[in-house]
């Protein structure tokens, strides 16, 4: 990954909130369908994709430390 640059312009800066608001949308959702899943591979798959998400939004978060 390419070095964050000390100053985030405000079209950056709006981008990557929409990118935080896809992953946390996607999760909750992904969270919400696997209540209705009886097929236990496809639970295993939202689960991974759920992880996925969660991992995305925290590497997002980790450019503000």
């Amino acid at each position: 990954m390419k070095e964050v640059p000390n100053v985030i312009s405000n079209k950056n800066l709006l981008y990557i909130k929409d990118m935080l608001n896809w992953n946390l949308i996607k999760n909750k959702k992904i969270y919400s369908f696997l209540d209705c899943i009886e097929d236990q591979s496809i639970a295993k798959l939202l689960t991974k994709t759920m992880k996925m998400h969660s991992e995305h939004y925290n590497t997002l978060l980790d450019i503000f430390d």
